[in-house]
């Protein structure tokens, strides 16, 4: 097991970074960001993090009792990818949270 805030990797290891339905597994926002954070410093100048994630909704909650539930707010995702250091930014929400995100030469590390 590990700590996905903390990726074992050197920096710029990966074109490309991907992360699919964990976010709200995440207990805070402050450690989802952490996340991000290391998915960017993980990625190569010009990569992509790709990713999705479920919406907030009663159901999921109910399915979670009992274990984490910290669903992603999709009105405030693009701008906390901003923020880390993230551009070229897709958000699309449907039926759940997609996400596209590139890191730009002078972002990140």
């Amino acid at each position: 097991m590990g700590d996905a805030t903390a990726l074992p990797y050197p920096d710029e290891s990966f074109d490309t970074v991907g992360m699919f339905t964990m976010l709200h597994h995440v207990p805070t926002r402050a450690l989802q960001d952490a996340i991000l954070a290391g998915a960017l410093r993980a990625l190569r100048p010009g990569g992509t993090l790709i990713g999705s994630d479920s919406l907030p909704s009663d159901r999921l909650h109910q399915f979670h009792e009992g274990d984490t539930y910290n669903p992603v707010e999709p009105a405030a995702f693009l701008t906390r990818l901003q923020t880390i250091g993230f551009g070229e930014i897709t958000v699309t929400v449907s039926d759940r949270l997609l996400f596209r995100a590139r890191k730009t030469p002078g972002s990140g590390v």
